[in-house]
């Protein structure tokens, strides 16, 4: 019990960071996307933003923030 304590401990008090490397993740993966002509790296995209729509990180439509 007390591992688990200090995983969530650690995952508050990074969160931040956490955000801002799936943030950077989905901006790199955006770029490499465009300049490539496969079609399996395009799947991968929409089934990532799917995965973050789903968890509320993504708008529907792939911005980054919450409508108001």
């Amino acid at each position: 019990m007390e591992i688990i304590i200090k995983i969530w401990t650690f995952v508050k008090t990074h969160w931040d960071e956490f955000l801002q490397i799936i943030g950077a993740s989905v901006a790199i993966a955006t770029v490499v996307v465009r300049l490539t002509k496969n079609t399996k790296d395009d799947t991968f995209l929409d089934k990532l933003k799917k995965v973050l729509v789903y968890l509320s990180l993504l708008n529907e439509d792939g911005t980054s923030c919450k409508g108001k």
